[in-house]
């Protein structure tokens, strides 16, 4: 049923009443109304009020059935629409939220027959913009409540238009960021090779096997084998950057003595003070928790920041390696040098890409600047924290902090990392990984290195005991059923290679999805029900 519509005028008015930002008086042609309700009386009620309200200038048009007005409203042609509750038998909250659902962009306003905070509250929930009770409507109301949905549509739309243009620009330069990192990781690797045949020549002629050498011509020779070294570790440095910022590092996080990854890197670092002549020390707590990590990573930190110590205190400098338990729940990892130390300027940008420490640097210590960045980036990896303390004329002291290996612990830290990554991870799937059939712990081993090579740099692998794994992996549960189908398929084919015969096959079981944002409800629960099937306590009390 139709009332005062002009087909004509409706065709000629603007689609709002919002010009340039404000709201046009209510008078002026243009406003579109449609009225949504079953009874005749309420009906013939509203469109007096409206009339009073606007006059006759505004158009407006009566529904009496839910489907006619769901069709109507995802059109989008009118400018606001009024819906009575009596018009669904699913309820008038249900009927706002099916004809958003339904593709309705322009706002609702409710009509209530009797006040009702529950249903305001419902209401407002599926997405209407006000809700106004029939016996308390009268033409001011009702012209004040259209304005401010009108108001409000605007300013959505706008906020809209906003979000989709920084979108765009964002979506553009990922675009370009996958570009650079393409070309770089193409230049880099077409570096090798070269770098590759100078070195190999330069040391055949360096070892006379191309004809005798003089003292000059050797010394030559070794300048350019370290300048080519030089480079070389140039080019791996601008990889790991790339591979770094893009998540695309292969990590293997699991349990370690904190001492034993100082002594992995151990002899390396005491060459390395040798060589320039530095004296190194090295003080570790008696008893240390054992941490979470990637030992050749953590060992890569060491290696960075000794290295970087050395560029700086010359000869006759001190550098300390120490370790000691930070609290119950992580590790620090420190090295210590008498050196220049560094201006309060330079430790603001100390750890950024391409920054280099000082000018005063020698030609054949000096970098690209990224071996900060490169460390800070893979303390990230591990869940852990890069800090310097340094003041000029003072020594530095850079501290490598690690999470200690509990469970309980490390699943929050996960949904950190994942929430302060370059990704938009919206979900942690969790699922338990179990072997089928008897292994020995060689088998058991292989099997767990190959779940880590599975699972990618943002996903976590936790032991929970020699034959069962947790698996947290970022992405949706309704994904996570694809992923380890996956895995499952590369696992086949692992067994299907292996000389040696197959290993026992492992199965996936599901337990949960959490938001990475927010309050993670029944996440204890579900570690609790991880270590059910394993025999190892889950220390939550």
């Amino acid at each position: 049923m139709h009332r005062a519509v002009s087909t004509d005028r409706e065709r000629e008015r603007p689609n709002r009443l919002i010009d340039g930002g404000g709201v046009r008086s209510c008078t002026d042609p243009g406003l579109s109304v449609l009225l949504i309700a079953a009874s005749e009386n309420i009906a013939d009620n509203t469109a007096r009020l409206i009339e009073r309200a606007f006059g006759s200038r505004c158009a407006w048009q009566h529904i009496r059935t839910a489907d006619e007005g769901i069709a109507l409203m995802q059109r989008n042609e009118h400018d606001i629409h009024l819906i009575t509750d009596d018009i669904s038998g699913d309820g008038v909250a249900a009927f706002v939220r099916t004809s958003i659902n339904a593709g309705c962009r322009q706002p609702i306003i409710v009509l209530a027959s009797q006040a009702d905070p529950g249903l305001d509250l419902e209401a407002l929930e599926a997405g209407a913009t006000d809700c106004i009770p029939q016996n308390e409507l009268t033409p001011d109301l009702l012209e004040r409540s259209i304005r401010h949905a009108l108001v409000r549509e605007h300013t959505l739309k706008r906020a809209r238009s906003e979000i989709d243009h920084l979108s765009a620009e964002i979506a553009q330069l990922n675009s370009l960021r996958d570009v650079n990192h393409r070309f770089v990781d193409d230049a880099c690797h077409d570096f090798r090779s070269p770098l590759t045949v100078i070195k190999e020549f330069a040391a055949i002629i360096a070892d006379g096997l191309a004809g005798e050498v003089n003292e000059e011509q050797l010394e030559f020779l070794e300048i350019i084998l370290t300048r080519v070294d030089q480079l070389s570790q140039m080019v791996d440095s601008i990889l790991d950057a790339s591979r770094l910022e893009s998540d695309l590092i292969s990590v293997k996080r699991e349990e370690h003595a904190a001492a034993a990854l100082i002594d992995r890197s151990r002899p390396t670092l005491e060459q390395l003070a040798h060589r320039s002549g530095a004296k190194i020390h090295f003080s570790l707590a008696d008893t240390l928790p054992n941490v979470f990590a990637d030992a050749d990573s953590v060992g890569r930190i060491i290696v960075n920041l000794v290295t970087n110590a050395c560029k700086f205190i010359g000869e006759d400098g001190e550098i300390k390696v120490w370790a000691k338990a930070e609290d119950d729940l992580s590790v620090k990892i420190g090295i210590t040098d008498n050196g220049p130390g560094i201006a309060a300027d330079h430790v603001k940008i100390i750890f950024d890409r391409f920054q280099q420490l000082g000018e005063d640097t020698p030609a054949t210590k000096s970098g690209l600047g990224l071996g900060l960045h490169i460390a800070s980036e893979l303390a990230r990896v591990n869940f852990g924290t890069l800090s310097v303390d340094s003041e000029p004329n003072k020594g530095s002291t850079f501290a490598l902090t690690l999470p200690v290996f509990d469970v309980d612990h490390l699943i929050p830290l996960h949904f950190r990392f994942l929430k302060t990554s370059r990704h938009d991870f919206q979900s942690v799937s969790m699922a338990v990984a179990t072997t089928r059939g008897e292994a020995d712990a060689e088998a058991l081993a292989e099997i767990e290195r190959f779940l880590s090579r599975q699972i990618r740099t943002y996903d976590l692998l936790l032991g929970l005991n020699a034959s069962n794994w947790l698996a947290c992996v970022a992405c949706k549960d309704s994904d996570l059923a694809s992923i380890t189908a996956r895995i499952e398929r590369a696992y086949a084919e692992h067994n299907r290679n292996r000389p040696e015969g197959a290993l026992p096959e492992i199965s996936f079981r599901s337990i949960g999805s959490w938001a990475t944002a927010g309050r993670q409800e029944g996440l204890s629960d579900a570690i609790r029900s991880a270590y059910a099937i394993s025999d190892r306590p889950s220390g939550i009390h």
